[in-house]
């Protein structure tokens, strides 16, 4: 895997800038950034996520729009979620075999070959992990998004989910999956270890990984 070539990173870092300030309408910025890298890697789509607020971990994902909420998130997540400024979030959806660490990698734009540890230091150090409380307001945004043209997550289908890196109570990182098997039925939100490599699940057809303020791989 190469690394991310520095103007790439800056182009994708502004037009986030310029969503998030409002100088160009996410229309507009979809023109730019709903592309497919070379490669073949991962098709990137960036949206503007409002300013979220903080509250307690356990009264995230609550609702009738949940159907199952696991208790990991209690035990292993801190007591209180950060509220969080508006910024932009970006999904990936990967079109071959690529584990959570290879897409980290390539996010933040090192070598494939650093260490578990030191990935999840740069995710949270660069801004890309998210707060509960944005995940809720991206599902929100997603559920009444109906035309689908806007949010773009792996939904309403037993063969899909979404991946993305939350903080845990130690200040390390650990995955968080979010699946809903079909239009009607609520969220199930799980967490997985970031210690233990694997890729798309065989019996997920689609899946994507979703990131706060990252870079677009175009």
């Amino acid at each position: 895997m190469t690394d991310m070539r520095p103007e790439m990173l800056a182009t994708a870092e502004k037009i986030s800038r310029m969503v998030i300030s409002g100088e160009i309408p996410i229309h507009r910025a979809k023109r730019f950034v709903a592309k497919k890298p070379t490669g073949g890697e991962a098709r990137t789509y960036m949206i503007e996520l409002g300013a979220s607020g903080g509250q307690p971990t356990a009264r995230c994902f609550r609702g009738p729009a949940y159907s199952h909420r696991s208790d990991s998130l209690d035990r292993d997540l801190p007591l209180m979620q950060s509220a969080r400024s508006a910024n932009s979030i970006t999904t990936y959806y990967p079109t071959e075999e690529l584990n959570p660490f290879d897409l980290a990698a390539m996010v933040l734009g090192v070598s494939d070959e650093m260490p578990p540890d030191e990935l999840a230091k740069l995710l949270v150090e660069h801004d890309h992990v998210l707060m509960l409380p944005a995940i809720e307001k991206l599902l929100d945004m997603y559920d009444k998004d109906w035309k689908g043209d806007l949010v773009h997550l792996a939904a309403d289908s037993e063969f899909s989910s979404n991946q993305c890196f939350v903080v845990n109570a130690t200040g390390g990182v650990l995955l968080m999956q979010f699946h809903r098997p079909h239009k009607g039925a609520g969220w199930t939100v799980q967490l997985n270890s970031f210690n233990k490599v694997y890729g798309i699940s065989s019996h997920m057809s689609r899946q994507t990984f979703v990131f706060r303020n990252a870079p677009v791989l175009c």
